[in-house]
């Protein structure tokens, strides 16, 4: 007895979590509100909407298109709540035309904004690769300046100090020269 109940546990366990994937608009598993944007009517189960509770302050509101399993359609009642419906008229599309017209449309309009979105995605990841390339760069180039910078100081540090050790010996060797043509010049 006690296993029975423990399998009969973990097969509604195991239920309810497949009950929990989440499948997107477009796809055939999905069940849920449908947009029809521009397509106009789709042919429904009931030709009447289904509305199962009027709140004291109902006030009439488009009917909402919805694709549902077979037995939720019958058992709308049991069901509405968990499609957020129970207050509003209800239309249930046919799974053939979810599946062969609806579905395919959806996806072809929806494909180029899944490709502008991985497109928009690229160029985040290029443009940061691209900041970061100038940052290294930019710290590359800091880096350069500094060093030429440095060098250039020592470089003039080392040109002044020979520039002043030639003057020195400029002047030093004028005195001798103007000394010796003084000399030279008395001599004459």
């Amino acid at each position: 007895m006690k296993k029975i109940l423990l399998a009969a546990l973990m097969a509604t366990t195991t239920a309810g979590a497949i009950a929990q994937i989440s499948i997107p608009l477009g796809q055939s598993g999905y069940y849920g509100r449908i947009d029809l944007g521009n397509l106009g009517a789709p042919p429904v189960i009931y030709q009447e909407p289904m509305l199962v509770e009027r709140s004291h302050n109902y006030r009439p509101v488009a009917p909402t298109y919805l694709r549902v399993p077979p037995g939720h359609a019958r058992q709308w009642r049991k069901h509405c709540a968990a499609y957020d419906a129970c207050d509003r008229p209800v239309y249930f599309v046919q799974d053939s035309w979810y599946n062969n017209t609806y579905a395919p449309q959806y996806r072809r309009s929806h494909a180029d904004r899944d490709d502008r979105h991985y497109h928009r995605e690229d160029e985040r990841e290029r443009a940061k690769d691209y900041r970061e390339e100038l940052k290294e760069h930019d710290k590359d180039r800091r880096e350069f300046y500094k060093e030429r910078d440095k060098d250039r100081r020592e470089y003039d540090k080392d040109r002044d100090k020979d520039r002043r050790e030639y003057d020195k010996d400029r002047r030093k060797a004028e005195k001798e020269y103007y000394k010796d043509r003084k000399k030279h010049d008395k001599d004459d």
